[in-house]
């Protein structure tokens, strides 16, 4: 369940002007007015057009070599001015909008290329498919046309097990109570497709689970709906999609909300990967490094994350596809990841030494020479080029660490990281060691802002004890040197985080009431954004204080398993459909207790909507391969057994990947 690898033989194909197998024709039905792609088609040179959207799509996926192999000689923008380039095949990639089909037709319009492959990124709707089909008899330019398919690819794949849909903004998008109901009803709508996306490229209908109440119910419900019309409608639409190789196990889709875990994104952690994207400019894979400067970092598509177009820093790929030192410790601590580097840095510079040593004797004595010593030498000699990558690698990350240290050296990062984990993992916090690390002014007011949400989210504390810490947090701060409009967005923040705590006791009172209401209703329609986020919440901080100290598991993570775990006792059933609702795409309505799934699932996906982070995405592998387990909390002591377990595979996605000041910037939008 190669998330990355599937997405990428997708792409593959269809800029191989390939059908998706099983034919995934926009609406049902190809607008066809040439013919379909053949053999020579296939290898034929030809012209990629994306939106922004979409080059994000093929960023990380391709590099400008790999676009070459698949006959893409030029890739350009669509909104980008271009010139004509007649008898050649242009394959259009892009989001399906009204703006992006009024650019297409003004190409078809000026006859840029000689036929045009239509490819959506997401499925088109009826009425934006009528607006194609009117334009382009308009202008007389059906026949350029040769295909129109959905390809379901709207989502961005960043590693094997983790993807993102890149919609900005979108914890705010259904928070912010200045948004209309549409507005929102829009957003989770772009997140059900997304997700929907997601599965067509797996190639397997998923059993669906969430909390219930809510976002995530309401993602849930379209998601289960799509595939429903889609399954009823289009018979081969898996196969078409997946490329890809349909999976022999049903995997798991469970959807949960933001709220389930808000500190979240805020934390400080210790991870290599974690604090690259906390401290430094990453994004898409790439990663800019202030130090340096003018350097360009890997060949890949250019792309609009971190490093994209900025010229004040140097910019370099960090990829696990072709990465083995990313691959293997960009989930370790950092201290790992330092010391580990120091040894292989060393070792490749010793073989090095070791090969100049050789090869600086007289060529002339192995003219002759066919002892050992000679084959040896050629041996090492052919070593050279795979030395020569390690040693790339080590500079590039010791680039990276460097970097990536010396912002935790000037923060002091490290002095958070110990106590927050004890609020997320014990619910407890000495007051005075957080009134001490507030009145610090050596701290940054960002770093300490974070902490005291963090406090705020896990601990529960009076409001008192918070209205002492932001005092003196902010008596500290005075001499800072910040930028106002800096100062009042981290206040803002801080004071939403305020608002969830009051709403949270608030809503404590109230028992699961809402949410029982939202199950029985269906979920149909929006909600009254006060009443959902009241009963959310108080889901969530039930949830978060089931933690067991010891287990270092995060709360989204510890409702994986839930979702994941085999339930054979009543007990361990009731626990499951009391926490999750359960659907299932295969059956209209709701699923019969008896008639459910009880087995584990080895296979999954966690999607968070609202915005994830890096830290619960490892955390979630650390549990998917046994190095994490959870205690069950079942009252009678039914416990899960995590020890001695099938390794799983479990897929982490996001409405987007936030770091923590990019959450911050969020919540201080949700103020009204």
């Amino acid at each position: 369940m190669n998330v990355r690898a599937k997405q990428l033989s997708a792409v593959e194909r269809m800029l191989r002007l390939e059908s998706p197998m099983g034919g995934g024709a926009a609406n049902g039905s190809a607008a066809s007015g040439g013919t379909g792609a053949g053999p020579n088609l296939s290898q034929q040179w030809k012209v990629l057009i994306y939106d922004a959207a979409c080059r994000d799509i093929i960023s990380p996926l391709m590099t400008v070599g790999k676009l070459r192999e698949n006959g893409v000689t030029l890739h350009m923008l669509l909104e980008s001015p271009r010139e004509s380039i007649p008898e050649v095949p242009a394959v259009y990639f892009f989001e399906p909008t009204e703006a992006n089909i009024q650019r297409f037709v003004q190409d078809c319009e000026k006859q840029l290329y000689d036929a045009a492959y239509l490819n959506f990124s997401s499925p088109i709707s009826k009425s934006l498919m009528d607006l194609l089909a009117r334009r382009l008899v308009e202008i007389n330019a059906v026949g350029r046309v040769a295909k129109v398919y959905d390809q379901y690819l709207g989502f961005v794949s960043l590693e094997p097990h983790l993807f993102s849909l890149n919609l900005r903004d979108s914890f705010v998008k259904y928070n912010s109570p200045a948004l209309p109901d549409t507005a929102i009803e829009e957003s989770m709508r772009s997140m059900a497709t997304g997700a929907l996306s997601l599965v067509a490229t797996l190639g397997a209908v998923p059993i669906i689970r969430c909390p219930p109440g809510g976002p995530a119910e309401m993602v849930a419900r379209q998601v289960n709906e799509m595939l429903q019309n889609l399954l009823q409608n289009q018979a081969g639409f898996l196969s078409q999609n997946a490329g890809r190789g349909v999976l022999e196990q049903r995997p798991m889709l469970l959807i949960v909300d933001r709220s389930v875990d808000l500190g979240g994104p805020l934390l400080h952690t210790a991870g290599y990967q974690n604090l690259v994207d906390d401290v430094l400019d990453f994004g898409l894979n790439r990663v800019r490094i202030p130090e340096a400067s003018g350097a360009e970092g890997g060949n890949n598509v250019g792309a609009s994350g971190a490093g994209a177009n900025k010229s004040n820093g140097k910019v370099v790929t960090l990829d696990k596809d072709t990465d083995s030192f990313w691959a293997e410790y960009a989930g370790s601590m950092i201290s790992t990841a330092v010391e580990t580097h120091k040894q292989e840095l060393a070792s490749a510079k010793q073989q090095e030494e070791r090969i100049k040593q050789q090869t600086g004797r007289d060529l002339s004595s192995f003219k002759d020479a066919e002892d050992s010593g000679t084959s040896s030498l050629l041996g090492i000699v052919q070593s050279l080029p795979e030395l020569n990558k390690k040693k790339e690698t080590q500079l590039k990350h010791g680039e990276v660490l460097v970097a990536t240290m010396g912002v935790v050296s000037r923060r002091k990062l490290h002095m958070f990281v110990e106590p927050e984990e004890q609020m997320v993992f014990s619910q407890y916090a000495d007051k005075k060691a957080v009134l001490q690390l507030a009145s610090d002014a050596q701290l940054s007011l960002e770093d300490k802002v974070r902490f005291l949400a963090v406090y705020i989210l896990y601990t529960s504390p009076s409001q008192q004890d918070v209205d002492e810490v932001k005092q003196a947090m902010v008596a500290a701060a005075e001499t800072e040197s910040l930028d106002q409009t800096k100062r009042d967005e981290l206040l803002h923040a801080l004071e939403y985080v305020r608002k969830i705590l009051s709403l949270t006791r608030f809503g404590a009172g109230g028992g699961d009431a809402g949410a029982s209401t939202s199950a029985q209703t269906g979920g149909g329609g929006l909600w009254d954004i006060a009443s959902l986020t009241k009963t959310a919440l108080h889901n969530a901080s039930r949830q978060v204080k089931s933690m067991v100290a010891d287990n270092k598991v995060m709360a989204a993570v510890r409702l994986m398993d839930l979702a994941c775990r085999e339930a054979t006792s009543e007990a361990q059933i009731a626990e499951q459909d009391a926490q999750l609702l359960y659907l299932d795409p295969k059956v209209k309505g709701e699923v019969a207790s008896h008639a459910r799934i009880r087995a584990g699932f080895n296979r999954g996906v966690l999607f968070v909507v609202g915005g994830g982070c890096f830290a619960e995405y490892n955390n979630l592998q650390d549990y998917a391969t046994g190095k994490l387990s959870v205690k069950s909390t079942l009252p009678l002591g039914v416990s899960s057994s995590s020890s001695n377990r099938t390794q799983k595979t479990y897929i982490y996605g996001c409405s987007e990947l936030v770091n923590a000041s990019r959450f911050m910037q969020q919540l201080a939008k949700c103020i009204s």
